[in-house]
Formats: C-alpha cells, sequence, structure tokens
C-alpha cells in the first residue's frame, strides 16, 4: 500500500542515495571546473612564454650599420647579434632578410615583410649574442632601401621582425657622369625628363648608373628629380648637383 509505514525506509534511502549523487556530480563538477581552468592559464602562458622570447629575439636583433663604411656599387653590409634557437639559448638556424626601396616606406608588418623581396645567402646564424652580418648586392647603384630580418629555428618557427633601418646602396664613386643626366648620353636634356618618366611609369628602364638620375642630389631617385629638371629647363632652378651619397642612413 502506497504510504505504509513498511514502505517509508525505502523512499528514505532513495532520497538519501539520490542526495549522494548530486553532491557526487557537483563534487566531479567543480573537479572538472578546475581542470579547465587550469588548462587555460597552461595555454595562456605558453603564449606569453612565446611572445616574450619573440620579443627577446626582436630585441636582439637590431640591425645596425658603419657609418663610416664606404659600400661598392649596388651594395650594402648589414651588421646585428646573433638569437638563439629559443630567445638567447640554442642557436638559430636561419636568417631571412627582407628589403624594399625607399619609396615604399619602413618595413613595420609581417604582412609588408612578407611582400618584401629578399635577400640571396644569408649567412648561417652565429651562437647567440655573437655579431653576425650580411652583404646584399645587386642593387641599384646609389639606391635607397629599407631593411628589415628575422630568425627561424630547425622547424621553420620564425622569430619576430628587427628594426627597419635604410641605407643607400654604394654609389657609382669613380664613375664619371653627369648628374641630371638620366639617359646617360652625356647631356643633360629634356630628354633626361623623358626618359625618368618613362621608368616611373614602369615602361623604361632605370638610369645607369642609377644616381646620375639623381637631380636635386638628395640620394633619392624620385618624381622630385623630374620636377627639379623641369623648374631647371624653364629657368626658375638650380643646376643638377651631385649628392654626398655613400654612407645615407635613415630612421629605425
Amino acid at each position: 500500500m502506497i504510504g505504509s509505514p513498511s514502505q517509508t525506509p525505502n523512499l528514505h534511502n532513495r532520497n538519501l542515495t539520490a542526495i549522494d549523487r548530486s553532491l557526487s556530480f557537483n563534487a566531479n563538477n567543480n573537479i572538472f571546473r578546475y581542470m579547465v581552468a587550469v588548462s587555460i592559464l597552461a595555454v595562456c602562458f605558453i603564449f606569453a612564454a612565446n611572445a616574450v622570447a619573440a620579443a627577446d629575439e626582436r630585441r636582439s636583433m637590431k640591425l645596425s650599420y658603419d657609418e663610416n663604411a664606404v659600400f661598392d656599387p649596388g651594395e650594402v653590409v648589414l651588421h646585428w647579434t646573433a638569437p638563439g634557437d629559443d630567445s638567447l639559448t640554442g642557436r638559430a638556424s636561419g636568417y631571412d632578410l627582407r628589403y624594399r626601396p625607399y619609396a615604399a616606406g619602413p618595413i613595420d608588418t609581417d604582412q609588408e615583410w612578407q611582400s618584401a623581396m629578399q635577400a640571396l645567402s644569408e649567412p648561417a646564424p652565429a651562437l647567440p649574442n655573437q655579431p653576425d652580418s650580411a652583404i646584399v648586392q645587386n642593387l641599384e647603384f646609389g639606391g635607397s632601401y629599407y631593411f628589415c630580418l628575422k630568425a627561424y629555428d630547425n622547424v621553420f618557427n620564425y622569430s619576430g621582425m628587427s628594426n627597419s633601418p635604410f641605407l643607400a646602396a654604394g654609389d657609382t664613386t669613380g664613375y664619371d657622369y653627369v648628374p641630371g643626366d638620366a639617359n646617360g648620353d652625356g647631356n643633360v636634356t629634356g630628354l633626361d625628363v623623358v626618359f625618368l618618366v618613362a621608368y616611373f611609369k614602369g615602361i623604361g628602364q632605370p638610369p645607369l648608373p642609377y644616381l646620375a638620375a639623381d637631380a636635386n642630389g638628395n640620394c633619392i631617385v624620385n618624381g622630385i628629380d623630374v620636377t627639379y629638371l623641369v623648374y631647371y629647363f624653364k629657368g626658375w632652378g638650380d643646376p643638377p648637383v651631385r649628392g654626398e651619397c655613400i654612407a645615407l642612413s635613415g630612421a629605425e
């Protein structure tokens, strides 16, 4: 009979069993939540450690240059301190040095680094904290470029980027050229303006030597030199001038 005294203890036992199960579930649930929280903290710690390591590598690879160096035509020489395979321990497996023309601006983001030109024959990394250097060749004579470096380990995990200084490649010291003579015919005329405009539009050859087209002497060849030549031909400006471009350097 339902509700009879003989069945009351069984109902009481069932209630106690349900309570025990509820307590056990809550305890297991709390343990699960604790384990999830610990796992999340561990992942955050790993990401933070990797970020610190990347920051260390970035700080350890600051590109520099010898302000008194005289670069060979079409070359620059860069110096930095070698990082490690993991921050400052171990030995990195390789370098990836990128560069792009001054007009494109410094290399400040990974996307800009990916789209920049890669230098050839980067050196094998030295031991951590040891000096490293690279010679970048086959640049336009006197052309100005921004540079940026990354290191990578044996499974191609890349470091953060270095700074991004700009340098002018060795000019044509020892070459006899006329400033403003972009087409190399030995004279400065309106044809040099036409030559430069075609070059900037991508339908003509670059000046050779490159700095011959640097009419205003600032060691950069761009549209301002076209304007400078036009003003000169109209009698409104000074004649083209040869700049001292061997050790031009700039902001990081």
